[in-house]
């Protein structure tokens, strides 16, 4: 699940939340902003990021999103998963990627409408 909210566009607004989330003991896995205040994270412990969201009265929306998981980035497997997703007639809506770089473990997020999930799940089990 990808949660994403929106922040005051001010310095430290981030890192409020990115506090609040570790005094929760809620670890965030995967990461995006945008300019204008737009965030989207995923996390270990939904239900605990969801508290913490609700206690500072934060409004967010949730998506179903695909997690693949490599052992080491690889060269040519973000090309993979789009490849297979797109030939599934499937449009990738967003995408990102947790890694510390070329020959580490990654984990790529994919999003896409909600009504292709179902199929993507069933073209990500292919490729998994």
């Amino acid at each position: 699940v990808s949660i994403k909210i929106i922040i005051p566009d001010v310095p430290g607004a981030l890192a409020e939340i990115a506090e609040s989330f570790s005094k929760a003991s809620v670890s965030i896995e995967g990461i995006k902003q945008d300019e204008g205040g737009n965030v989207s994270f995923t996390v270990d412990n939904f239900e605990s990021a969801k508290k913490v969201l609700e206690d500072q009265e934060i409004k967010f929306t949730t998506e179903k999103i695909l997690k693949f998981r490599c052992s080491n980035d690889r060269l040519g497997v973000i090309a993979l998963i789009t490849k297979k997703i797109g030939d599934s007639n499937i449009n990738i809506v967003n995408i990102f990627v947790s890694s510390a770089g070329r020959g580490h473990a990654a984990v790529i997020y994919v999003g896409v409408r909600p009504e292709d999930f179902t199929k993507a799940l069933e073209v990500a089990k292919e490729i998994n």
